[in-house]
């Protein structure tokens, strides 16, 4: 009796520790970038469920494209692992002690990186746009740190660099790019290569932009990175990344990258 109360016990307890053991909070963190936490909700739940059963781990977390929101999580001690955006990360990668295990490989890429496009109407001419006093507008959809843009996207162009850019947000980058085509001269819109992707797209079956043109391309730069806050378990790190880097050869692991605008994960 005294045997069966002891096995019990342990059973009880080995339940109550595994159906109370902690999350891993896996954080999407892209200041600037589109949406919101709730509607980013179901694409990030699907994630976290494939995780759940390639490693039998428990995932939870938010996307957060707000800055201030995503270093009160940090500072907060509430991250485990991340997805971060390359600026998010220089920025903060040894305050926080992010360590990177993976990059992430965009939907449009062939490898981990991004690239940054600049487009304007045909007619319009850069040259007398450079050191200028009059302001240029270059319209965004999302917010970027003027270090970043002339350090990192703009570092390799000096031109680029010499224009005095007024950077104005758009929520809609398809409506200004259409203004553009219909005759609006020194005007510019820097896309993301996904955007950048989707315009192309665009322009080969429909008129609206046909009256663009490409102004600027980045080099290839660094793409989101997968990273630890800290210190984790090294079995668990390892269960994880194997999951992610397996992601595109799984049938739902690929629809799933699709909804997260990613083509996989490399080392």
């Amino acid at each position: 009796m005294k045997k069966w109360l002891i096995i019990s016990f342990l059973f009880l307890l080995f339940f109550a520790t595994n159906a109370f053991a902690e999350a891993v909070q896996f954080y999407f963190i892209h200041p600037g970038g589109e949406g919101d936490t709730e509607e980013a909700k179901p694409y990030i739940a699907a994630f976290y469920d494939y995780l759940k059963e390639q490693t039998g781990l428990s995932f939870d977390g938010l996307y957060l494209n707000d800055k201030d929101e995503a270093v009160k999580a940090l500072k907060n001690k509430e991250i485990m692992l991340a997805i971060v955006s390359p600026e998010f990360f220089s920025k903060h990668k040894v305050k926080y002690n992010l360590n990177e295990i993976l990059k992430t490989i965009p939907s449009y890429s062939s490898g981990p990186y991004e690239k940054y496009f600049i487009m304007t109407n045909k007619d319009t001419k850069l040259t007398h746009l450079v050191n200028t006093t009059r302001k240029t507008q270059l319209f965004v959809s999302q917010k970027y740190d003027s270090r970043f843009l002339n350090n990192v996207i703009f570092s390799e162009n000096k031109m680029i660099q010499k224009i005095p850019w007024n950077l104005e947000e758009t929520p809609n980058v398809l409506k200004t790019l259409r203004k553009i085509n219909s005759g609006e001269k020194d005007t510019f819109v820097l896309l993301t290569g996904y955007e950048f992707s989707v315009i192309n797209k665009l322009r080969k079956r429909s008129q609206d932009f046909l009256e663009l043109k490409l102004v600027f391309s980045s080099t290839e730069l660094p793409s989101s990175t997968v990273v630890v806050v800290g210190k984790a378990t090294e079995t668990d790190i390892d269960k994880i990344k194997r999951s992610l880097l397996t992601m595109p050869s799984t049938l739902n692991g690929n629809l799933i990258l699709k909804r997260l605008r990613l083509k996989g994960f490399t080392n």
